[in-house]
């Protein structure tokens, strides 16, 4: 019997799996867009630094989904989903001991491809995984085990934040972060199964043009990275 099948049997939803690695993968999602800019600033970093290390995440995600997509679609779901997750711990790991603005644009890199390796594997393992009928509840669900992680690790922020002075806060949240990050990985490598299956050859057809698409997706873009670029600066300035 599958792992998929052993959960339908228990009587619980399939998707609820991604429960804890969700909860547990989501922490920085409600603070990370105030402690980052309050940690970029005491590194001395400008308006336009500060804004800069979310539009390089945005930008990350809106170019790398597509392509992460589609070896979603070739190579499995399950894989996706443990690199995205072992990807935020990472990102989380290097802004604990991040020294310069550098290091930390360098984690913001690796955290907008995990979180499009996540995200695009958990919407799709949902999908996989739960009754045709429940797919709006269960992609609904998902996003609520994501929302909660993020109000869990405000409140690891807030005690931390209340307990020691802000530069050894900031890293022990981030530590933090980083450990129940890996935990997360964990329960993903024994709990989560594959839910691809292996189609039929299909004959091949004539590629679409896309093209007339480019400056549209260009403008989206464009307009994507600008709100990701201002929106943290009003959080120091």
């Amino acid at each position: 019997m599958s792992k998929a099948s052993e959960v339908e049997a228990g009587g619980t939803a399939p998707y609820t799996v991604l429960k804890l690695p969700l909860l547990l993968g989501s922490l920085p999602l409600t603070m990370l867009p105030f402690l980052l800019p309050l940690y970029a600033k005491q590194l001395g970093a400008t308006a336009l630094g500060i804004g800069g290390l979310f539009a390089v995440a945005q930008g990350m995600m809106v170019l790398c989904r597509p392509v992460i997509g589609w070896g979603v679609d070739r190579w499995g779901r399950r894989g996706f989903c443990l690199v995205g997750l072992g990807g935020a711990a990472g990102a989380m790991g290097v802004c604990a001991v991040a020294g310069t603005l550098t290091t930390l644009y360098l984690a913001q890199l690796l955290n907008g491809l995990a979180t499009a390796c996540t995200w695009t594997a958990v919407y799709t393992l949902t999908s996989d995984l739960a009754p045709a009928a429940t797919h709006g509840e269960a992609l609904g669900r998902v996003d609520e085990y994501a929302h909660r992680g993020g109000l869990y690790g405000m409140g690891v922020a807030l005690a931390l934040l209340s307990w020691w002075a802000l530069e050894t806060a900031l890293r022990a949240i981030f530590l933090s972060y980083m450990v129940l990050a890996v935990i997360a990985v964990v329960i993903a490598w024994t709990q989560v199964p594959e839910t691809r299956t292996m189609f039929p050859p299909q004959p091949r057809r004539q590629p679409r043009t896309f093209w007339p698409l480019v400056p549209v997706l260009l403008l989206v873009l464009l307009s994507y990275l600008l709100t990701a670029l201002l929106r943290p600066v009003f959080v120091i300035f």
